[in-house]
């Protein structure tokens, strides 16, 4: 990472906290440096990426000639005009199936309620990691009809394939988990990699420029678009050598922390905001006589902008304005105004004239007020 490239990220940073969307900014901020080979430093002495794709295309053919894989049809070139941006001279633009060993949607299981095997839907996957409480059992007899390369391995990527708001989404199978108990539905893509760095794959899936694509590249009607598998055989992605993957994902993840942390101390910050403002709406709602209109208005004018930091605030700040409103402590009252009993003989003599010309029907005389019933003390002029 050139001197410039940090610099950016620090200042990001110290702006970021303050931003109500600066965190997740600086999250794609991040992303988008490092596919662009800006996050680290490029070492000339390291294997090049043209290099790797040999060693790549060598261990596929190595698979195909044991009976491991099935032989993959030729991915189509890259063109100039696909590519979006210039790479560093070590790193290629490449098809996803030209380093992956197996790419494949999973398959439309047979459910049981329990089993020794489970399958993982769309709500499995997640961007924080793979989730087994969603995941339903198969029917194990349905299993002798799938090929061994349809159960999951760790290092594979889990790439969500249909349905607005959950397309796009993707998670890596952890290593731990025993390969054989696991298969995919028809809703999810397993994509295989060879000698590729899975996270640095993960991260680039999960980068801005893939995400605010997924929609245009995906096909079908609006509540079904689909990510068909030719498509994701097809993708291109930007592959480094395999020791610069292995610093980037290591500095995306440093950086993700710093992230985190920012976030930590940000939501205990709201938190101290709303109990503070809180306290600072009860003050103002508070203010005992009506004629202290003009504390009221200070206040406000003092701490408006304070109060309207934290969007759960601007609610309780509305009701707190009407309830001023309706309380007299909004705006000065004038003595030579005409007080409210007064509008208030016009308005019955108003009714009577009405009910004299036939405009509406006569209405029983209305219960009096009584002091129980008043909420608050009014301005004088005003009444209840």
């Amino acid at each position: 990472m050139n001197k410039h490239t940090a610099e950016l990220l620090e200042k990001h940073f110290d702006t970021a906290f303050a931003a109500p969307d600066g965190i997740k900014k600086l999250r794609e901020l991040i992303l988008t440096l490092a596919m662009q080979g800006k996050l680290v430093p490029q070492d000339p002495s390291e294997q090049p990426a043209s290099d790797l794709l040999q060693e790549i295309e060598a261990e596929k053919q190595r698979l195909v000639k044991e009976g491991k894989i099935k032989k993959p049809k030729p991915p189509l070139p890259e063109t100039e005009e696909e590519k979006p941006y210039a790479l560093p001279p070590e790193w290629e633009w490449v098809r996803l199936g030209a380093i992956a060993s197996y790419i494949q949607r999973g398959k439309g299981p047979s459910y049981v309620d329990f089993s020794t095997h489970r399958v993982i839907s769309q709500k499995c996957v997640r961007w924080y990691g793979l989730d087994l409480e969603p995941a339903r059992y198969i029917d194990p007899e349905s299993l002798e009809k799938y090929e061994s390369l349809r159960f999951l391995q760790g290092g594979d990527l889990l790439w969500n394939s249909t349905g607005t708001g959950t397309i796009g989404r993707a998670c890596l199978v952890p290593d731990d988990l025993n390969s054989t108990e696991l298969v995919a539905d028809s809703h999810v893509t397993i994509v295989r990699a060879l000698s590729v760095n899975n996270q640095f794959l993960w991260r680039w899936i999960q980068s801005p420029w893939v995400q605010a694509g997924i929609e245009t590249s995906a096909s079908g009607t609006t509540n079904q678009i689909e990510l068909n598998t030719s498509t994701v055989i097809n993708h291109l992605i930007p592959l480094p050598p395999l020791a610069e993957q292995k610093r980037i994902v290591a500095k995306i993840d440093e950086l993700m922390a710093r992230c985190d942390e920012l976030e930590k101390l940000r939501t205990a910050q709201q938190g101290a905001r709303l109990t503070v403002h809180a306290a600072a709406v009860k003050q103002l709602l508070d203010i005992a006589e009506p004629d202290q209109h003009q504390r009221a208005q200070a206040f406000l004018a003092e701490h408006f902008g304070e109060l309207c930091t934290v969007k759960e605030n601007v609610a309780e700040l509305r009701k707190a304005i009407l309830q001023l409103a309706v309380m007299g402590k909004l705006v000065p009252q004038n003595p030579g105004d005409q007080p409210a009993s007064e509008l208030l003989k016009e308005i019955e003599a108003g009714k009577q004239r009405l009910v004299k010309e036939g405009k509406i029907k006569k209405t029983k005389p209305l219960p009096r007020v009584t002091e129980e019933e008043k909420s608050y003390k009014l301005p004088q002029g005003w009444e209840w």
